[in-house]
C-alpha cells in the first residue's frame, strides 16, 4: 500500500509548497541545481564590459564599439571649440569650457553694440550678430570725399565726360587736366560747384614752346548729378585732341 502525502494547508488555505535543496536537484545527470547556478554566476562575472568589447549601433555615429563613439564625440566636441576660436579670436581659447566661450562671446557681443549706440546707432546686446554688423555701414563718418584719375582718349577731346558712381552726390569738384598737345604739356584746373549752379574755370598753360599763358572763364551750367558729374571737354582752353590724363577730387 502506497503511502499517501498530504498536503499542508496554510493559514490561508492555500497550499503549502515542498522546498527541495538546490544541491538535491539534477539539471542533468551530471549536475546538481546549485553547480548550474555558480557556473552562470561565474559566466556573468567574466562577461567582458570594457568600451572597446561593447558593440555600439547608432545611426548618428559611425563608430562600431563604445570607445570609438566616446572618442569620435570628442573629437567631434574639441574641433567645434577650435572652429569657433578660430573664427571669433582674442580673448577666446581653445582651452575654454563651451559655457565660457559663450560667455566671453556675449561680451563681445556688448561691447559691440555699447559702441554702435555710441555712435547713434542704438543697438542691443541681444540683436544677432549679423544685424550688429550691417548698422556699422550706417555709423555717419563726417563728409565724404573721393578721388580718382582717368585717361583722355583723343576721341573725347569734344566730348562730355561722364563720372558716376560715386557713394554721395557732390557738392564741389576740383578737376586737373594733364592735356598732350603740339604746344608740349597744358595743365588745366577746373572748379565745378552746385552751390551756385555754376562752373568756374581757371588755365594755366605750362611747358610750352611759345612760353607760358594762363586765363580764366565762367560759365553759368550745372555739371554736378545725382551721385557724380560731368566735364564738358569742349569747354576746356586747351584741345586734348592728343589726348592726356584727369584727375579729380570729388567732396560731398
Amino acid at each position: 500500500m502506497k503511502a499517501r502525502i498530504k498536503k499542508l494547508k496554510d493559514v490561508d488555505k492555500t497550499d503549502i509548497l515542498p522546498v527541495t535543496h538546490a544541491k538535491a536537484v539534477y539539471v542533468n545527470n551530471d549536475s546538481t541545481l546549485d553547480k548550474a547556478l555558480e557556473h552562470i554566476k561565474s559566466d556573468i562575472e567574466n562577461i567582458d564590459l570594457s568600451a572597446e568589447k561593447v558593440n555600439l549601433n547608432s545611426t548618428n555615429l559611425k563608430s562600431k564599439t563604445v570607445k570609438e563613439g566616446m572618442e569620435e564625440l570628442f573629437t567631434f566636441a574639441d574641433n567645434g571649440k577650435k572652429n569657433w576660436v578660430d573664427v571669433v579670436g582674442s580673448p577666446l581659447s581653445t582651452g575654454d569650457s563651451f559655457s565660457t566661450l559663450k560667455s566671453k562671446t556675449q561680451t563681445l557681443k556688448n561691447t559691440f553694440a555699447s559702441n554702435l549706440t555710441s555712435k547713434q546707432q542704438p543697438s542691443n546686446s541681444n540683436e544677432s550678430l549679423n544685424n550688429l554688423i550691417n548698422k556699422v555701414a550706417n555709423i555717419s563718418i563726417g563728409k565724404k570725399f573721393a578721388t580718382a584719375t582717368r585717361t583722355i582718349e583723343p576721341t573725347e577731346s569734344q566730348t562730355l565726360i561722364e563720372i558716376r558712381g560715386l557713394s554721395f552726390t557732390p557738392s564741389k569738384v576740383i578737376v586737373f587736366a594733364d592735356i598732350n598737345s603740339s604746344w608740349g604739356k597744358l595743365l588745366e584746373t577746373l572748379i565745378l560747384s552746385n552751390d551756385y549752379n555754376s562752373s568756374i574755370y581757371e588755365v594755366c598753360t605750362v611747358s610750352c614752346t611759345t612760353g607760358t599763358r594762363t586765363g580764366a572763364a565762367h560759365y553759368t551750367t550745372n555739371y554736378i548729378v545725382d551721385k557724380g558729374f560731368d566735364v564738358d571737354m569742349q569747354h576746356l582752353f586747351c584741345d586734348a585732341r592728343y589726348g592726356g590724363e584727369l584727375r579729380y577730387w570729388a567732396f560731398e
